[in-house]
């Protein structure tokens, strides 16, 4: 499979290189996993922020009709060749081209950071839904990437939430609603949380490096970029059945939210 599709933005690919990638793309594969255990076939749904579309081909198998959205042509584009189950579709979350009452479930993984307009975002999902159909979301726990009041060193985020702020919108949206927390072997959960914390400062630095680069190309010296920065005692193994949900969701690596449409 073709994953080099090319795209700067803010997705995981099924490549899993080194022991990171790996990490990466099984925390994300964790949550298309949980929810095709929970999809009742033959059933409609609809992926917003697809990337290149391996989960939303996965999740084809149990559908009768799969549609994968996102803003990056590419990334449609190859989920299209790639994924004959899948049906890509270029548009924001937050202004559907969608029928009202038309899907099963609607998947949102690691989308509504992302967002300028995250409760427009429910609503949209919300609308779009049957009577009975159900919204699963996952999104990064703030309390483990960022200081109280941080905002996110992620370029790519505009809003990163804590299990409570993110409750507190979805059930004014979704009156039946649950919230777990994605967790994984404690040298991970470790790890990730060194990871996240040397973000900033790795950021902070290559943006200083690289002012100083381009001051020190006009009176002719260069310098090498700095490399990035490597983690003490990375952990080399993971699989599938390492992660796990926990009720206590203020722990977790990211949020896994499961609400219904009542209404």
């Amino acid at each position: 499979m073709n994953t080099d599709i090319g795209v700067d933005h803010c997705r995981v690919l099924p490549n899993m290189r080194n022991a990171f990638e790996r990490f990466e793309f099984f925390r994300h594969f964790f949550a298309y996993n949980l929810v095709f255990n929970r999809l009742d076939a033959p059933c409609r749904v609809l992926e917003i922020g697809s990337g290149e579309g391996y989960g939303a081909g996965y999740l084809s198998a149990k559908t009768t009709m799969m549609v994968a959205i996102d803003l990056s042509f590419d990334a449609l584009k190859h989920a299209m060749v790639n994924y004959t189950g899948v049906r890509p579709c270029k548009a924001l979350g937050e202004h559907l081209p969608l029928a009202s009452n038309s899907f099963d479930a609607v998947i949102a993984f690691q989308v509504i950071e992302h967002s300028v307009a995250a409760v427009e975002f429910l609503k949209e999902i919300h609308r779009v839904l049957k009577k009975g159909g159900k919204l699963f979301l996952t999104t990064p726990n703030r309390k483990l990437r960022l200081w109280p009041l941080q905002k996110p060193w992620n370029a790519y985020h505009v809003h990163e939430y804590s299990g409570r702020e993110l409750n507190r919108m979805i059930i004014k949206i979704f009156s039946n609603s649950s919230i777990h927390g994605t967790m994984a072997p404690s040298k991970w959960m470790e790890f990730e949380k060194n990871r996240a914390m040397n973000s900033p400062i790795k950021v902070l630095r290559g943006k200083c490096m690289g002012f100083l680069k381009k001051s020190l190309s006009q009176i002719g010296f260069n310098r090498r970029s700095p490399q990035q920065i490597k983690f003490v005692n990375e952990p080399t193994s993971l699989e599938l059945k390492d992660f796990f949900l926990d009720s206590d969701f203020d722990a977790s690596l990211d949020f896994f939210v499961e609400a219904q449409k009542n209404e």
